[in-house]
This record gives structure tokens, sequence and C-alpha cells, in this order.
């Protein structure tokens, strides 16, 4: 049964996931659609514009398939999103063997995460139940993340900001495991290459690139299968990055959008959109919060050096958040998200 023979089954809203599917392929370079361009269309964020992709791989008719068998032992007459979901989820367990973590963890390509990727990592098994639990972030442990919340907590009494006016999140692998879809594995001798440039601004030596393809191809993923998305701390276990996975903080604040604002107009200087916000990400200039959350900018130095040369980042927005954006890099609020209450925290320790 080809995808057309279906498609008029699917509901409004999964044959426009179907749609977008095509697009991520396109975005690929991918010559048809596969299982990981389906897994995207499920998530927030659009592919960018541009003609789709009409051809679909085998693999990819086959979850089709399967979507429609799951509409049809639910007694549905339309195919919906979660038949989709439940498609791609049986793809995955198809092709996966039996040592994958449990519960599983699995990227928008249905891969699920095996002991052998955990120990390549470098995650045990007790910081990876922490994470499930939300009790600390992947970098972190039982000790380092109340302390971290202590310190980002003081840094903004200090800077004279009000509590309940921060909004703060933990952003990107540290909370979620892997990064943006927007961010994949790379998997060919030249994306290795090219990702080694772009984390380091030079090209790698020959024995450098043989020992990435190495630690990538016999020390981890022996057998050529793996995640499409970015674990945490691979690209650095890999080779590739010099650093380890940033901790992201978002911390949306009008209060703080204001000052930078005021700063601003102080200076005589032009107080045009792209000079408070970053053009591409939406968020406030970090040279202007610098300059009007001073101890902020020092929590971000200090914390990087004391968690052992992890980079931490402090991205500002206004108090409604980042915007809802049209491409896979929107982060703006979720019921997902991994929200730091900083408040609570003031009020366990003045108990």
């Amino acid at each position: 049964m080809s995808s057309a023979d279906v498609f008029s089954r699917f509901s409004r809203e999964a044959q426009e996931a179907i749609l977008r599917a095509g697009l991520w392929a396109r975005a690929d370079r991918a010559m048809a659609i596969d299982v990981v361009h389906l897994g995207r269309a499920l998530e927030p964020g659009s592919p960018p514009a541009g003609a789709a992709v009409a051809l679909w791989t085998a693999q990819a008719k086959r979850a089709l398939e399967l979507a429609l068998r799951h509409s049809l032992d639910r007694g549905q007459g339309r195919i919906g999103l979660e038949d989709l979901r439940s498609a791609i989820l049986d793809q995955g367990s198809r092709s996966h063997p039996p040592e994958t973590v449990i519960p599983p963890l699995q990227d928008s390509s249905g891969y699920r995460i095996r002991k052998r990727d955990l120990e390549f990592l470098a995650i045990s098994t007790e910081q990876l139940a922490g994470w499930r639990q939300r009790s600390y972030p992947l970098g972190m442990s039982s000790i380092t993340y109340p302390a971290f919340k202590d310190c980002l907590r003081a840094a903004l009494l200090r800077d004279g900001l009000s509590l309940a006016d921060c909004d703060v999140r933990l952003k990107g692998s540290a909370a979620e495991f892997f990064s943006g879809p927007h961010k994949l594995l790379p998997r060919t001798k030249r994306e290795l290459a090219r990702s080694f440039f772009e984390a380091r601004q030079r090209t790698p030596d020959p024995w450098e690139l043989d020992e990435i393809v190495d630690r990538l191809d016999r020390q981890w993923l022996s057998d050529g299968v793996g995640p499409q998305r970015r674990p945490f701390d691979s690209m650095h276990r890999l080779g590739i990055a010099q650093y380890r996975s940033d901790l992201d903080v978002q911390l949306s604040s009008d209060e703080l959008v204001e000052r930078c604002v005021e700063l601003l107009a102080r200076e005589g200087q032009g107080i045009e959109e792209l000079t408070v916000k970053n053009p591409k990400y939406d968020f406030v200039q970090p040279y202007l919060v610098e300059k009007v959350a001073p101890h902020l900018y020092l929590f971000e130095r200090r914390m990087t050096d004391r968690l052992e040369r992890r980079s931490v980042r402090v991205k500002v927005f206004p108090s409604s958040g980042p915007a809802v954006g049209t491409d896979a890099l929107s982060s703006h609020f979720r019921a997902s998200d991994w929200q730091i209450d900083l408040r609570s925290a003031e009020l366990e320790s003045a108990a």
C-alpha cells in the first residue's frame, strides 16, 4: 500500500504533519521521506518553506500502514497524530535490541537509547534516574544542582531583581537529553570534519579525524545504528567539541529587558529591535545584560568554572518568554519545560 492510498484516511492534523515531513526531508536534502522526518514533523516547530519531497522510503511507508492499523484497532475512522506516534515507536522497537534503557528513552527518529550509549556518554544509571525524576539535570548532581540554584538566586537578588518577575527554565540537552532537531549527530567522515570545524574553527588533522571515526564507529556505534539527534555530551565524547555540553538557562523578565532599553536611552543609542535583541534567536543582547545585571554575568563565569568548565549560559527574554517562532529553533514556553522555581527554594531556606 502506497502513502497516497492511505493519505485521505488521515485526520487534518495528521495530514499536515505528513506534509511537514516532506519539508523536513527537503531541509535534510534527502531524496525520500524517512521515519525520522515523520518524527520531526510531530515535534514543535516548522520546517523551512519550499517544495516538499514526494517520495517515501519503504520504512516510512510501513509507518503509515502501521498508523492505519493502530486507528483500526482503536475503532477510529480517521488516523490521528497518536496513531502516527505509535507507528514510529513500533518501527523503533523492531530494529533495536533488548538492552535499551527502561523506561525507553528515544529521539524523534525512534532510536531508543541503549546501555552502551550511556557508557560511551559517561552517564551513570544513577544520573539518568536523577534526571528522569528532575532531581537534577544532566551535568550536575544532587549536590551541585541545589548549589547552582542558590548561586543563581543570590545573583538575581544582588542585581535587585524580583524573583516573582523571573521565569527560569533549563533548556537544551541537559534538560531534554537530546539537542534540538536542528542539531543532528554527524555520521559520515565529511559531516564529522565539518562539525569539528564549526566547533573549533579549524580543520582536524588526519589523525584527529581518524580518532573521531574510531570512537564513533568502533567504540560507540559499532553496529552502525544510532540516534539521529545529538545526545548530551556526545560531541565532546567523540572528540569533536573541545568542551562538554552547555547548561542553557532561559530567564524571562520584563524588568531586565526594561533596564536594557533604559540603558540604551541614557547612552543616546538608537533603541531598535536589532539593538536590543539577537536577530536570530530573539534573546536580549548579552553585552546589555552584562551591564545591567553584573552579578548575573559573574554567576555565569563562576559557575562555569565550578562545574569543571561546563559552560553556563543565561539568555534573557521578556516575561512572556520567547516568541512562538516559525522554525525548529523556537524555545517558547511549553508544559514540558524544566522549570526552576527559585522562590520555593527561597522559602525552604527561610523555614
